[in-house]
Parts: C-alpha cells; structure tokens; sequence
C-alpha cells in the first residue's frame, strides 16, 4: 500500500503522541489540582485506551493553513477507509472528528515509518508536503 507524506505523518504523529502521553506522569508536571490537570488526565486515560487529540500543528512542525487542514482531513478519510485508524468524536455530539486511533494494522505502519534514519517528528516534518 502505497501512502502519500501527508498520511504518513499522521500515523507518525498518532503513534508518537500515544507513546508520550501513556509514558507521562501528571503528577511530575507539577500542575496544580483542578480542571488543568483534570484536563491531562483525561488525555492520558484516551491515549491510554489508545485514541489521541487530533494535533495537526505538531505532526507538521508549524500551524497548518486553511487548504493544508483540508489535505489532512482527506488523508484521516482516506486512512479510514484502508482501516489504519479510527477517526471518532470522544466528547462531542457532532460528526466533528477529535481524536484518531491507529489499528493494529496502522500501529505497525506506524512503527516501520518512525524506525530507522529519523525520529517521528523530524520525518513527519521533512517528509513534508513535498514528495
């Protein structure tokens, strides 16, 4: 299956979020108890249950313009669509998509694109857009 540099940073930057989020510890941010650590804790129990926050801006490197949103939202579809991830709405009502979950199928993907030469974040960005 051939993917384009736009899916493979996502499922970089899926795997690379879960990875960090199930290995942070909220207590040793030093977060005040309330609605912000709350808020943390919460992003852990999803990433831990495997779904993430959609974070476009950091799986590029740089704050995505109107028409790169739109070239993502194709590339979560069409990831979909080859059953590399589960694209959901966690705490809302709408079809709005906040959070993706890779399958076993798009983890391992994942794990080949982000072994090797670079780390997730280095490949996701220079990967970028280009090819």
């Amino acid at each position: 299956m051939k993917l384009n540099p736009k899916e493979k940073a996502v499922l970089a930057g899926v795997l690379r979020d879960a990875d960090d989020l199930t290995n942070l510890d909220p207590t040793s941010l030093g977060l005040p108890h309330g609605r912000t650590l709350g808020a943390v804790k919460m992003k852990i129990a999803d990433a831990e249950a495997g779904y993430v926050t959609l974070n476009l801006a950091g799986w590029i490197g740089h704050a995505p313009s109107p028409s790169e949103s739109v070239m993502f939202h194709r590339a979560y579809k069409r990831l979909e669509a080859l059953r590399l991830v589960d694209r959901v709405n966690l705490y809302g009502y709408s079809e709005r998509t906040s959070h993706l979950r890779l399958t076993d199928a798009g983890e391992r993907i994942a794990r080949r694109i982000t072994d090797g030469r670079c780390s997730p974040k280095t490949r996701s960005t220079s990967s970028g857009m280009k090819s």
